[in-house]
């Protein structure tokens, strides 16, 4: 090899290394629901000496942080509050007569909502401080209620059988009143869904194995499922982040077994193209999961709103996780 051949190579490798350190490694901070296993855990990427794990019990749906290093999980029969830093349950709340809940969400002024299937449709109840019930809206047109996600305006996002439902309390419609439905393209239980600030909806398909954009109108903007390797599968595509350039972050739940995750990846990220740009997968780690909370930039102690969970989709900074190689 010439002297000026070998002044390229050199040249060429040091480029290639360079653009590899500038594109980094995504590494994230991530607190799972790990519903095969009965546990809420801690995952460091950069620091494993951070992880950590609790044991919570079956039964549970739903997660949010509420402040304080504090996080509420639904259960069946209401709603538990547990302390993160500590890693001990807090309170226990079961209100009388409240059965099938599947969503909990505290709203800042801290009532919190549960929303709950029943014979009659989806019951959406609202409890004070105490835990006794200010007021109640049914659904009877809407089934399968998976989680609840509270808008900017007001609303109530419902992710049900056919697709998302954009809910209100009504005192006049009979307690409340539906404001907007899109349905799934292949209708096998939505987990989440979420409302962007420019209106659109974003929804992980479940059974579908699909993330979603709608438009107000029920068209779709786009759908995204992974291409795994031979061997993997996409299950039941359920809690996602939205983070702060945009990416989505979402849990691929695969099974009630305790050995189920090893069936595909738990956690998947695409960027805004559609494309998976980092996965996550330690079946010996974790079970099959149901919820993920992207942590990179959230402070424990401070209250996650659920109106700026879709910030970043909108190309505002989010409060769910930027997503940075680090």
């Amino acid at each position: 090899m010439t002297g000026c051949a070998k002044m390229l190579l050199s040249a060429a490798l040091v480029m290639a290394a360079s653009a590899r350190v500038g594109l980094g490694e995504i590494k994230h901070r991530l607190l799972i629901v790990d519903e095969s296993r009965h546990a809420l855990r801690y995952v460091d990427e950069s620091d494993a000496m951070k992880n950590w794990d609790m044991p919570i019990g079956g039964g549970f749906h739903d997660i949010q942080l509420i402040g304080g290093n504090r996080a509420i999980v639904s259960s069946s029969w209401g709603y538990s509050v547990y302390d993160l830093a500590a890693r001990k349950l807090l309170r226990e709340v079961k209100p009388e007569g409240i059965t099938r809940v599947y969503s909990a969400r505290r709203t800042a002024d801290g009532t919190v909502l549960l929303g709950t299937n029943q014979k009659q449709g989806v019951v959406i109840f609202e409890l004070d401080k105490d835990g006794a019930v200010i007021r109640k809206a049914t659904f009877p047109k809407i089934a399968a209620l998976r989680a609840m996600r509270l808008t900017r305006d007001g609303h109530i996002m419902l992710a049900e059988n056919d697709g998302a439902t954009e809910v209100a309390f009504d005192a006049s419609a009979g307690g409340g009143k539906i404001i907007r439905r899109v349905k799934l393209p292949r209708s096998r239980n939505a987990f989440m869904a979420l409302k962007k600030p420019g209106g659109n909806y974003l929804v992980s398909g479940g059974f579908a194995s699909t993330f979603y954009e709608f438009k107000p109108d029920g068209s779709v903007v786009s759908q995204w499922q992974a291409k795994t390797p031979a061997g993997l599968v996409n299950g039941f595509y359920a809690g996602f982040s939205v983070l702060n350039n945009g990416h989505v972050v979402v849990a691929n739940w695969t099974g009630h077994g305790a050995t189920d995750s090893k069936k595909g990846w738990q956690i998947i990220e695409f960027d805004r193209s559609g494309k998976v740009v980092w996965k996550w997968h330690d079946p010996d780690r974790a079970g099959s999961l149901n919820n993920v909370i992207v942590a990179d930039d959230l402070d424990f102690a401070e209250f996650q709103d659920d109106a700026d969970l879709a910030r970043g989709a909108g190309g505002k900074a989010g409060t769910a996780g930027s997503g940075k190689a680090r």
